[in-house]
């Protein structure tokens, strides 16, 4: 019998975590079966088990992809400096994501594991490592920028991370309870709050 390939064995990997935010996206987790996401993903149950163990591991590594995404994408549109324009310009472009439709399906995953990770000790501990990875980076810009003479050195750089991942995170909730909403006014308003940070 061939070797399987590390290649060939993450992407079927991938694939079932495709199936499953297909059918986590649309039916929720708790109406999801393990049968469900083996029908989505083509696959017997023991190849499915063979990657997963159960339905619960599937959700957490789910969870571990949301958090990274999101972090990737901050760390991309990162350059040497940053100003209080430059900090407004990167939520305005992370929140423009929000607004391609093709991302839909993923930000509806994200807000159901938010209220899995309030039931599951497993993905709030994710979470929480995210979301401290991610303010920190943020807050490290921050100090960047202060140091620079670009922002207000009396800022707390971890109150901006903050307020920058509660803006993202809320229209991101708002986005999925209403597809058709312009969030073009609100990035308005969250740009003119950011570019009050050298005040």
């Amino acid at each position: 019998m061939p070797k399987v390939s590390a290649d060939h064995l993450a992407a079927r990997r991938f694939g079932i975590l495709k199936a499953a935010l297909r059918c986590f996206s649309r039916n929720g987790l708790h109406a999801t079966s393990m049968k469900d996401i083996c029908r989505a993903a083509n696959l017997s149950p023991g190849a499915v088990y063979r990657y997963f163990e159960s339905k619960d591991r599937i959700v957490e590594a789910l969870a571990e992809l949301a958090v990274d995404r999101i972090h990737d994408f901050v760390e991309a549109s990162t350059d040497d400096e940053i100003t209080e324009t430059t900090l407004a310009e990167r939520l305005s472009e992370l929140c423009k994501a929000l607004d391609r439709p093709e991302n839909l399906e993923t930000m509806r995953l994200d807000i159901v594991l938010w209220g899995e990770a309030l039931r599951q000790p497993r993905v709030l501990r994710i979470y929480a490592r995210g979301a401290a990875r991610l303010r920190k980076s943020i807050a490290e810009l921050v100090l960047a920028a202060q140091a620079q003479g670009d922002l207000d050195p009396a800022l707390d750089p971890r109150a901006v991370a903050r307020c920058f991942v509660a803006l993202f995170e809320g229209l991101a909730l708002q986005k999925v309870s209403d597809p058709e909403l312009d969030l073009e006014p609100a990035l308005a308003v969250a740009r003119r709050l950011f570019t009050g940070l050298n005040a």
